[in-house]
C-alpha cells in the first residue's frame, strides 16, 4: 500500500468535444467497447496501491455517479479503502480550479497519508506511482510532475530540476506532501487565485523544488475528437491493446448474454461488447453493449456507444454514434477520418 491519497481532478474540462462531452465530462467519455476513460486512471492508481481516492467533479458528473457509485467495482468498498466523490459547493457559475480544490481537502484533511497525488481526468497511461514516491524523496523535492516530453513547455536542468515552466504544459499526475498542498491551496484562496496550475505551480516554481519525472511509454491524452477517436481505433491493433492493458483495467459489471452473429453477419478486425445483435457488415469498428445491427448494412471505421440502434441497408464510414442512437433505414452517413462525424446521444437520423 502506498502512503498516498489519490485526487483525480478535471484540469481539462473546458476542452469541447463537440456532442460527446455535452451531457458528460470528459472521465466519462466511452472508450474500447465497455469502459469509461475514468476507469482507466482509477485503476491505475488502484493497481499500485492507492486504497483511498476523491474524484473531484465540477459539472455534468450524474452518469460520472451511476457509473462508478461507490467504487465496489475498483475493490474500494472494502474496510480501510475509501471512494468519494466530490461535487461542486456551488450552485452555479464557473468555479475556479482553486475552490474546487479546496473542496478536496476536507476529505484530504481526515486521512493521515504523507502525499497527495493529483491526477488528471483525461489521459490513459500505465504507471507505478511508487517510483515516482521513489524519485520524489531522492530529489527531495517539494513536487514531482509526472509527464512526457513536453516540447519546451517544461525546461529542467540537467537533474530533472524545473527551471521554467509554462503553464500550457500537459502532465498526467502531480505529486505533493498532504501539507504543502493544504497550505499552498489556503495561501492561493488568500490572494483570490483561480488556476491551480498558473496561479500556484508557475507562479512559484522559483520558490518551490519541482521536478519533472519524464514519462516515456504509451499514452494517450484525449483533448479533442480527433484524437478520441484515433484512440480507439488503435485499440484495434493487438500491439497498442497490450500496451494500455498491461494491467488490470476494472469497470462496472454489467449481465448480458453474449452477443448473436445472424447468418450474414460479416465482421473483420473489430472490438465487440456483449448484448449486442449484428446482421450486417462490421470492419475495424469499436462496438458497445446492446447495439442492434440490421441486414445489408456496412459499417466501416465507426464507434457505435450502447443501446444504438442501427436499422437496414444503413452504410456508415468514420462515424461516432453515441449512445441510444438510431439510425434509420437506407440512411448513408460517410466521414473522414481526419475528421470524423459525431452523432448526439438518442439522436435519430
Amino acid at each position: 500500500m502506498l502512503d498516498a491519497l489519490g485526487v483525480i481532478f478535471p484540469f481539462n474540462d473546458t476542452i469541447n468535444l463537440s456532442e460527446l462531452n455535452e451531457q458528460r465530462t470528459i472521465a466519462g467519455l466511452p472508450i474500447g467497447g465497455r469502459y469509461r476513460l475514468i476507469d482507466f486512471i482509477i485503476s491505475n492508481m488502484v493497481n499500485c496501491g492507492i486504497n483511498n481516492i476523491s474524484l473531484v467533479t465540477n459539472k455534468k458528473y450524474q452518469s460520472m455517479l451511476n457509473h462508478l457509485g461507490a467504487g465496489d467495482d475498483f475493490g474500494l468498498n472494502r474496510k480501510g479503502h475509501s471512494f468519494n466523490i466530490i461535487p461542486p459547493y456551488a450552485s452555479s457559475g464557473e468555479i475556479s480550479d482553486v475552490s474546487l480544490l479546496s473542496n478536496a481537502i476536507r476529505v484530504t484533511e481526515k486521512f493521515t497519508n504523507k502525499y497527495v497525488i493529483i491526477s488528471n481526468s483525461n489521459s490513459i497511461y500505465n504507471f507505478n506511482f511508487a517510483d515516482l514516491i521513489e524519485f520524489y524523496e531522492a530529489k527531495n523535492a517539494d513536487i514531482a510532475l509526472l509527464a512526457p516530453d513536453n516540447s519546451g513547455n517544461i525546461i529542467t536542468n540537467t537533474k530533472g530540476k524545473v527551471v521554467d515552466l509554462n503553464s500550457d504544459f500537459n502532465f498526467f499526475a502531480i505529486l505533493i506532501e498532504r501539507n504543502l498542498f493544504h497550505e499552498l491551496l489556503a495561501h492561493a484562496k488568500t490572494l483570490g487565485a483561480t488556476d491551480f496550475i498558473a496561479d500556484v505551480l508557475v507562479k512559484n516554481f522559483e520558490h518551490l523544488d519541482i521536478y519533472h519525472y519524464l514519462y516515456e511509454k504509451f499514452y494517450s491524452t484525449i483533448d479533442s475528437v480527433k484524437k478520441y477517436f484515433d484512440f480507439n481505433m488503435s485499440l484495434l491493433d493487438e500491439k497498442i491493446r497490450l500496451k494500455v492493458f498491461e494491467n488490470n483495467v476494472y469497470t462496472k459489471s454489467k449481465d448480458c448474454p453474449p452477443t448473436r452473429y445472424a447468418e450474414g453477419a460479416d465482421v473483420q478486425n473489430c472490438l465487440i461488447a456483449d448484448g449486442c445483435f449484428i446482421d450486417g457488415k462490421v470492419k475495424n469498428s469499436i462496438i458497445f453493449r446492446g447495439v442492434k445491427i440490421g441486414s445489408k448494412v456496412d459499417i466501416n471505421n465507426c464507434i457505435i456507444m450502447q443501446d444504438t440502434i442501427i436499422q437496414d441497408n444503413v452504410k456508415l464510414e468514420n462515424i461516432i454514434l453515441d449512445k441510444q442512437v438510431v439510425i434509420r433505414k437506407g440512411q448513408k452517413l460517410v466521414g473522414q477520418a481526419s475528421y470524423p462525424v459525431v452523432v448526439a446521444k438518442k439522436a435519430v437520423v
